[in-house]
């Protein structure tokens, strides 16, 4: 009779060494994950058109982090939909909470006025002026489908330089037929890339939460 657990194909005497665990991989940081307060927003040149401090929506469910799209048509809405967890800043910096900080997480398109605003706003964040916030990174959504011009690319690698995290989302011909308000996201067939930042969202937003409450 077999003992429970017993591989009658191997060898009493062999041991079979366990397998390890495949780790999953590691975000990797593009740029500073923290503000610094010596750095002044305007050192660059670059004008701080968005967003604006002026907050007017109430905080989103917890967990739950801000969409902030830097320029009109960014994609802010429609990104914003894709967790129940996410919601639209209205090209704003949300309010400073009573307590703690507020999680955030930039779209721009990758024209060059996205990317532009992209710095600029990144430069705020980083030069202390928004002290709430935690900024997760930066979405990048294509303007057009196809590949970017050699000019745009060096202005993405650039701009990757100024916030923690980018994730460049693939071009969704389907996106184009979303009318946010007026027609649900299909979140149900998502393209790799879209997947991937949103386990990578989750988990960050995991460990914010673990940072903030040790005792959980």
């Amino acid at each position: 009779m077999t003992e429970p657990g017993h591989n009658p194909w191997l060898d009493p005497g062999e041991n079979v060494a366990p397998q390890p665990e495949v780790a999953r991989p590691r975000m990797v940081s593009t740029g500073p994950t923290q503000p610094h307060p010596g750095l002044q927003a305007q050192l660059s040149g670059l004008a701080v058109s968005a967003p604006s401090p002026t907050p007017t929506q109430p905080e989103p469910p917890s967990p739950g982090v801000w969409i902030v799209g830097v320029h009109g048509g960014a994609g802010e809405s429609t990104v914003s939909e894709l967790s129940p967890h996410f919601r639209e800043a209205h090209h704003r910096w949300p309010q400073p909470p009573s307590y703690g900080s507020v999680l955030c997480l930039m779209v721009a398109r990758t024209n060059a006025a996205g990317l532009h605003n992209s710095r600029a706003a990144a430069r705020e964040w980083a030069a202390g002026a928004q002290p709430h916030v935690v900024l997760l990174g930066l979405v990048l959504i294509p303007d057009a489908p196809g590949r970017l011009p050699k000019e745009l690319a060096r202005q993405v690698t650039l701009t990757s330089g100024g916030v923690p995290r980018v994730w460049q989302l693939p071009w969704v011909d389907d996106w184009r037929l979303h009318a946010p308000g007026y027609t649900a996201l299909d979140t149900t067939d998502l393209p790799r890339p879209v997947k991937k930042l949103l386990v990578d969202l989750d988990e960050l937003t995991s460990l914010n939460i673990s940072k903030e409450n040790p005792s959980l």
